[in-house]
Formats: C-alpha cells, sequence, structure tokens
C-alpha cells in the first residue's frame, strides 16, 4: 500500500536534509546509505588506530567475505591476532547486511513525485520489500541520466525520507 502525497517534491534539495527524525526514516536512511555504491557494496568503517582513524572495508556479493576479511587485517591491523580480526570483521559483515534486509522489509511502501530538468512531474514509487537502492538507480537512469548516479541517488533518499516523515505526520501513526 503506497502513500501518496499532495505536491511534488523537487529533485534539487539541500544539503542540510540528512536528518532522519522517526524512526523508519532512519531505517529508509540506512538502507540506501550502504547500498548507494553498488547493487551489493558494503563499505563498514574499521577504526584502524588509537587517534580514530577509520578506514571502509569494502566487499560485494562476489567477495569471499573471510579472506578479504584476512587480507584487510593484515594489511591494516597488523598487530591484532589476524584469525580473531578476520573472524570479527566477517560477523560485523554479516550483522550489516542482516541489518540492512531487516531495515528494508520494514519500509512501507512510499510514492512521491520530482520535477525533471524539463519541470514535468515525475512519481517515483517505492514498492515494500523491495531494495529502494536499487529501485532508486533504475529511476534516476531512466529520468535523469545527466545527473551522476550516486548524487542522483543520495538526493532521492532525502525525498523519500521527507516523503516517509510527512506520511506518518499524516496518517500519525509516529513511526
Amino acid at each position: 500500500r503506497s502513500r501518496r502525497l499532495r505536491r511534488p517534491l523537487p529533485l534539487l534539495l539541500p544539503a542540510s536534509m540528512s536528518s532522519c527524525g522517526r524512526i523508519r526514516g532512519c531505517l529508509l536512511l540506512f538502507a540506501v546509505s550502504t547500498a548507494v555504491a553498488a547493487d551489493d557494496t558494503l563499505r563498514v568503517p574499521v577504526q584502524v588506530d588509537q587517534s580514530g582513524k577509520q578506514i571502509y572495508f569494502v566487499v560485494d556479493g562476489q567477495s569471499n567475505v573471510p579472506m578479504e576479511s584476512a587480507k584487510f587485517c593484515s594489511a591494516h591491523l597488523p598487530m591484532v591476532d589476524p584469525d580473531e580480526c578476520a573472524s570479527q570483521l566477517s560477523s560485523k559483515v554479516a550483522e550489516t547486511r542482516d541489518s540492512q534486509f531487516e531495515a528494508q522489509n520494514l519500509l512501507p511502501g512510499l510514492s512521491f513525485s520530482v520535477r525533471n530538468h524539463e519541470g514535468e512531474t515525475i512519481r517515483f514509487v517505492h514498492q515494500e520489500g523491495v531494495n529502494p537502492a536499487l529501485e532508486m538507480r533504475a529511476f534516476c537512469a531512466e529520468h535523469f541520466e545527466q545527473v551522476p548516479e550516486g548524487e542522483c541517488v543520495e538526493v532521492m533518499l532525502r525525498n523519500a525520507q521527507m516523503a516517509l516523515e510527512e506520511a506518518t505526520m499524516v496518517t500519525g501513526s509516529g513511526l
């Protein structure tokens, strides 16, 4: 069941629209933000020194996570037990993927409108249970091919977040 909004949302929004005030808005942010780079790419931040420096451990659906974890640990954390490090990193990847999947499945169906560069109103529809990042990528490729995919998806994410917050205010669900 999609929630429709009355007014079209502009495609270009200010960069400050990144907060998530409601639970489902945060779930949307989590579900999509970890998947913007590629369909199945996951970026896990890893603190590699005591000063707080972080390096992203990046894997995709084709990666041998235990092997990539071992390589990452030996390259970036040579003072840590390699087996323990690789095991913890592999576990973190599995937990993050599980959380991402769970968040994706909790998102309700949602639709909102945006304007293309010609000023035409175009409707985006998120189907409940479908990966919103994949839907946004396809939408951007079809309607905004001149905009870099990552930029377009980030703006679509902010639009979706605003639409979700507006829909929950209208329904009074508070989620």
